[in-house]
């Protein structure tokens, strides 16, 4: 039993990263019960290591080391079919435990330790912030998205920040649309594309104006939405997600 955990605490530490990368994966398998399960993980600041084989103790607890794990792990990483195949394989009992090739320092060859990796493996601050650089694109995207908000109410011009959500559809504070007075803001305009650039500031980008009769939310929330008085076609909404925000 051991050494099956061995095998597959080996392989996630292969194919994950960081604790984070991990815990979102464990996350997104369909267990009724994923929150006792998630609630057994060690706090962010725990080493791979520790992280990673308290996870394998927790799945295997749960019941959810069988194929829908497997499953999962081919999903996320085609390029990696041949290894994660092996391991599925051994933990099974269909195939040799060592055919998990082992990690190999760069040097000597010699395999490494699992006290080697916890001794050379350091996180700075209180949680692993290692992100792929496709994550910079994906937020110069999603930042087109963000605008702008500049209302105008009795005592004068106030800026806000709204979220691009549709063509032609803001989300936003309630606040940036109605004081706490119930005032209602009597001018919005949303300017796109506001942002510096490498060389520094730049103008403003365009101006839309916003729909005043389309307002819509919750002040108990804070949350509205509001209408552009034209459409942003050549701007890619951002998509919320699908499942509630945690703390």
């Amino acid at each position: 039993m051991a050494n099956r955990r061995k095998l597959l605490r080996d392989l996630l530490l292969t194919l994950f990263r960081s604790n984070d990368d991990l815990y979102e994966a464990i996350d997104s398998l369909d267990y009724a019960q994923m929150p006792m399960l998630l609630a057994g993980l060690p706090g962010p600041a725990a080493s791979r290591i520790a992280f990673t084989l308290t996870a394998v103790e927790q799945l295997e607890a749960h019941g959810l080391t069988g194929a829908a794990l497997f499953d999962t792990l081919a999903a996320r990483f085609p390029a990696r079919d041949a290894l994660i195949g092996s391991v599925r394989r051994a933990w099974g009992g269909g195939g040799e435990e060592g055919e998990l090739a082992q990690p190999t320092s760069g040097a000597g060859g010699a395999a490494v330790s699992a006290a080697a990796v916890a001794a050379h493996e350091k996180i700075m601050g209180e949680r692993p912030t290692f992100l792929d650089v496709d994550y910079l694109a994906k937020g110069y995207e999603a930042a087109r998205a963000v605008v702008k908000l500049r209302m105008r109410f009795a005592a004068g011009w106030y800026t806000g920040t709204a979220f691009l959500i549709a063509p032609a559809r803001l989300l936003t504070a309630h606040h940036n649309v109605e004081q706490e007075t119930g005032e209602k803001a009597l001018e919005i305009a949303a300017q796109f594309d506001y942002e510096r650039v490498l060389e520094g500031p730049k103008a403003e980008g365009i101006s839309v104006s916003c729909k005043l009769d389309s307002i819509r939310g919750e002040a108990a929330d804070n949350w509205a939405v509001i209408d552009l008085a034209a459409p942003r076609p050549d701007t890619r909404p951002v998509r919320p997600a699908e499942t509630p925000a945690k703390a």
